[in-house]
């Protein structure tokens, strides 16, 4: 293989329109108010939290992404926290892998969990999710855990809202390593910070090596 190919890349945007995405939610949390436009999804939080889903409609080998939103509202931030289990916005990319979920795990699965998992092509099992997330503080950029109750997420920061302002976020992220990807997972959560803020995806967009 050329080694050039690999900064070949085709671009694929994602589309915004309601019957694109499923709406999930948590039990006993609030869910956010998302509203749908041509160019945009809205997503209104007030002490909420509930995830956006959209399956894709073949797997892509993904090596880069970026994406645009508004943001208005706050987070309040804790000292020395580098990742809050609250974010204005997070991109999950959803892995293959060698996880399967046997008939009692499924029995024990939370809805998100099962939902998760139906988003796998027949015979392939998943890998975890994979965040990238905007934070409240530039100190927490870099910031990376998995998840402490879900070997199924790994979240890293990669932009940091100023605060005080209202504002436009463009954001490009290289991935280490190409990522095989069966559906986007995006969310926005306030619950467990009591927080109310607003952001606008005005632009997702997914990039693949070229054949």
């Amino acid at each position: 293989m050329n080694p050039f190919n690999r900064f070949l890349l085709s671009i694929s945007m994602v589309p915004f329109a309601s019957q694109e995405w499923v709406e999930l939610k948590y039990k006993n949390i609030p869910a956010n108010t998302v509203t749908y436009n041509s160019s945009s999804i809205d997503i209104k939080v007030n002490q909420s939290a509930s995830p956006l889903v959209h399956k894709l409609s073949e797997p892509l080998m993904i090596e880069e992404f970026d994406f645009q939103l508004k943001v208005s509202g706050e987070i309040p931030a804790k000292p020395n926290e580098k990742i809050g289990e609250d974010s204005f916005f997070r991109l999950g990319l959803v892995a293959t892998g060698d996880k399967k979920l046997n008939w009692w795990e499924k029995k024990l699965a939370s809805d998100w969990v099962l939902k998760l998992f139906s988003m796998a092509p027949k015979g392939i099992g998943l890998d975890k999710i994979y965040f990238f997330n905007v934070g409240s503080q530039a100190s927490q950029l870099g910031s990376q855990r998995l998840h402490p109750k879900s070997d199924l997420m790994l979240e890293k920061i990669i932009a940091a809202k100023k605060t005080g302002t209202e504002e436009v976020l463009e954001v490009n992220h290289r991935l280490s390593q190409p990522l095989n990807v069966v559906a986007l997972w995006i969310s926005s959560d306030g619950d467990d910070t009591k927080s109310q803020f607003s952001v606008t995806l005005q632009k997702l967009s997914l990039k693949k090596s070229a054949p």
